[in-house]
């Protein structure tokens, strides 16, 4: 999952500067120790907004054979047992969870990351935003109003809703970006 991380524009170099200078050296130590991440966000706070938990173990269990990435897998207080049994997939010198952070930590961890997989969700706004490259897989909202926007978002939809959306379908997208 080698996504393209060459920065973006001034204003997010400068937002990251100050975000850096406001997360605190604990949460940046966390970062500097894991290194080489996608980041991941399996949630929404809506079921209905959600890819099905066995795809997310699919593709986590894909991408942990086909790449040496480790996995940020983010989340809110909606999605703690989600997380949880989503973390078991992978061995912990893998992954971390990022749950339920400060917006500046998150915001600040995720820009860590070389690339950003997750849903109609505001972390996915928030990726978007950060200039990440990214995938979000899109249900039955409506795009035109809801979808983050970036030159680096990549979303995937389906006739069937987020449900059809096939881990084929991320994989895909992951290969073609590599």
């Amino acid at each position: 999952m080698e996504f393209a991380r060459d920065g973006g524009p001034a204003e997010t170099a400068g937002a990251i500067d100050d975000l850096r200078c406001r997360s605190g050296a604990a949460a940046q130590a966390r970062s500097a120790r894991f290194q080489r991440a996608g980041g991941a966000a399996t949630g929404s706070g809506s079921e209905r907004k959600n890819w099905p938990e066995e795809n997310w173990i699919c593709l986590l269990q894909h991408l942990h054979r086909a790449t040496k990435f480790n996995f940020l897998m983010v989340g809110g207080e909606a999605e703690g047992d989600r997380l949880q049994r989503l973390s078991t997939v992978l061995p912990t010198t893998r992954i971390q969870l990022a749950q339920s952070l400060p917006l500046v930590e998150l915001a600040w961890r995720l820009h860590q990351c070389a690339g950003f997989i997750g849903h109609d969700s505001g972390i996915s706004h928030l990726a978007a935003a950060l200039g990440l490259p990214g995938l979000v897989l899109w249900g039955e909202t409506n795009q035109a109003i809801w979808c983050p926007r970036g030159d680096r978002i990549t979303v995937l939809t389906s006739n069937g809703g987020i449900a059809g959306v096939t881990v084929g379908d991320v994989v895909a997208e992951v290969r073609s970006r590599l």
